[in-house]
């Protein structure tokens, strides 16, 4: 009647500007979106939704978000072995995604970011506390591999107009006050090439040294199997008991190692 061509994307903006103006999230009007992030957690994937959130915040020992799908396919065989959780959050955080975070964080997970080298990289991490440390494929990570800045990594950069967006957080987080914005402005660095050039197995290494870094300790209850709750199973089975113990006795030696 107005004239107003209303599409999918017009309408998701007018949601997000009442939402944001009146401090309320979607789910708290009653409006539950598809799961568009996904978990995966000792061989399981689960989709980030509204009634999971909780649930799944409960999950791994440290929760690594990474916005690249198909990494987590590669590297879920190492973090099957740490009782790490991984996020695929398809390219951006969702409200659930960022709701998910918060919970991890409450319920004593640690938490990080891995993007690709570029503005939408940081633009992603920047949407989250600065109490989230965020992992790229910057300058410190390509030393650490020993790699160098050439055409075999190095692409042409993607959503040039978000480098407005990237100057300004590199003034407001302290994340991102070693950004190269001159090389980022034509320029990226994508986890796959990197991965490429290292293989899966010491991403995963550099990975690790870098939760190590950051959080010196871990809750690894967090990545027990708990006994199954079925009655009719008897719980005293020796080979039920092995069964719940090897993981606990797997992350517990790798940390004693450490500690």
């Amino acid at each position: 009647k107005l004239n107003i061509h209303v599409t999918r994307e017009y309408f998701k903006s007018l949601l997000r500007k009442i939402c944001n103006k009146y401090g309320k999230k979607r789910s708290e009007v009653g409006i539950i979106t598809g799961a568009r992030a996904e978990l995966y957690f000792d061989g399981r994937w689960e989709s980030v939704s509204f009634d999971a959130i909780e649930e799944l915040a409960q999950k791994g020992t440290d929760i690594i978000f990474i916005e690249k799908e198909g990494i987590i396919d590669e590297l879920k065989p190492h973090a099957d072995k740490y009782g790490v959780a991984m996020v695929n959050s398809r390219g951006y955080l969702t409200e659930y995604a960022h709701d998910l975070i918060e919970a991890a964080k409450e319920s004593g997970a640690n938490i990080v970011i891995i993007t690709d080298y570029d503005l939408s990289g940081a633009n992603l991490a920047s949407k989250c506390s600065q109490d989230i440390p965020w992992i790229t494929m910057d300058n410190n990570t390509l030393e650490y591999f020993g790699l160098q800045k050439d055409n075999t990594i190095v692409v042409e950069a993607t959503n040039k107009k978000l480098i407005e967006r990237v100057e300004e957080i590199i003034k407001e987080d302290v994340r991102f006050a070693d950004l190269d914005i001159d090389f980022l402005r034509t320029n990226r660095i994508e986890i796959n090439a990197v991965i490429a050039q290292v293989g899966d197995l010491r991403f995963w290494k550099f990975i690790m040294d870098k939760l190590q870094q950051l959080y010196s300790t871990r809750n690894y209850n967090r990545a027990i199997k708990l006994p199954s709750q079925d009655l009719g199973s008897d719980e005293t089975d020796p080979k039920r008991i092995k069964e719940t113990h090897i993981p606990y006795k797997r992350h517990c030696a790798s940390c004693c190692r450490r500690d």
